[in-house]
């Protein structure tokens, strides 16, 4: 036990000298990061190596199949398409079916333009994370009271960019195959492509790099006419006609923006800012989808601007990523991530 605790400690420590150089940064700051490194220094020493898992009697097959299968994306990732492998996702947090991590990110009430926080290393962030639930709603309700609009929610899985090694969450071997890809994939671009101060380029290729290297995973072990494949490229069909949608919706809500005038009331403003959204999530029940079932959710859901914003900062560039990676890199998807890695 003590043992345990000295490397928690160690941890912690590291991870104040890697993100505070204190002299710059308010104490909230300071003391916001110590919290979160206790936090991620908890994951990260209550994890077990897969092997553990992978000779645990009792643990379910199918599980077991899991596991091994992220070995084989990982291996992929590494070897064919170029990511670095830091030693993440060879262990595994055991989250006994609870969320782990709240995000909270907040918007002004008539723009897209993100609140952000600064912080040492990585720069300027649209979002914060906490580990307990209690501090995300404090910092929710601090933000509502200063006029934005807030959203929070839990992120499936996360990156340290390097600087630890991250494991596998439970809740994650309840996946298919593809978005079991798809994660790890993205989630190992953060570990190799970083740019300083610049959330969405890191996000929208983490995303691009995730959904085309799942792909390609996915045809080479299982082949092109594979049900995993064609499972996968349904759940993307329905994805990309929900995000397209919704990105449609943050033009239309930039536009009504724009439209307002010095002489409006603020009742006015959030009679026409509130209508509009009711449509563009009304609007959702029109489109073809292959899974219905998967979009029921949104009937009864009224977002505000920080929760449409998100879908920015995840999706915003993907087309001019896609028409680059196909007019200047064949659409090969090695030979981008090398000439990424290269570009500060």
């Amino acid at each position: 036990m003590k043992k345990r605790k000295k490397l928690t400690y160690l941890i912690l420590t590291l991870f104040i000298i890697l993100f505070i150089p204190v002299i710059s940064y308010t104490d909230n700051i300071i003391k916001y990061l110590a919290v979160q490194g206790t936090g991620q220094a908890s994951l990260i020493i209550n994890s077990r190596k897969i092997d553990y898992y992978l000779k645990k009697p009792d643990f379910p097959e199918d599980k077991k199949n899991r596991l091994l299968l992220i070995r084989e994306i990982q291996n992929f990732a590494v070897s064919d398409l170029g990511l670095k492998d830091n030693g993440s996702y060879h262990k595994m947090y055991d989250q006994k079916g609870k969320p782990l991590l709240w995000l909270v990110q907040a918007c002004p009430p008539y723009s897209l333009e993100p609140h952000k926080w600064k912080f040492p290393v990585v720069g300027s962030l649209s979002y914060k994370g906490y580990f307990r639930k209690s501090d995300a709603l404090k910092e929710a309700d601090k933000l509502k009271k200063a006029g934005y609009d807030v959203s929070i929610r839990n992120p499936s899985a996360w990156s340290t960019l390097g600087y630890f090694k991250d494991p596998v969450f439970s809740e994650m071997l309840n996946w298919s195959e593809g978005e079991l890809a798809n994660v790890i994939l993205h989630e190992m671009t953060h570990g190799t492509i970083f740019r300083k101060n610049n959330l969405q380029f890191n996000e929208n290729i983490a995303t691009f790099i995730g959904e085309n290297g799942s792909i390609a995973f996915l045809e080479k072990k299982y082949g092109k006419k594979s049900k995993e494949l064609k499972t996968y490229i349904n759940e993307i069909h329905d994805d990309n006609l929900f995000y397209d949608h919704i990105m449609k919706g943050t033009v239309q809500l930039n536009n009504l923006y724009n439209s307002f005038t010095s002489d409006m009331t603020v009742d006015e403003k959030n009679i026409k800012k509130t209508a509009l959204i009711k449509e563009i999530i009304g609007n959702l029940t029109k489109l073809p989808f292959n899974n219905k079932q998967s979009f029921e959710g949104y009937k009864d859901f009224t977002p505000n601007n920080a929760w449409f914003s998100g879908f920015r900062t995840y999706r915003n560039d993907l087309s001019d990523i896609d028409k680059d990676f196909k007019n200047d890199f064949d659409s090969d998807l090695n030979k981008y991530i090398i000439y990424l890695k290269t570009v500060k």
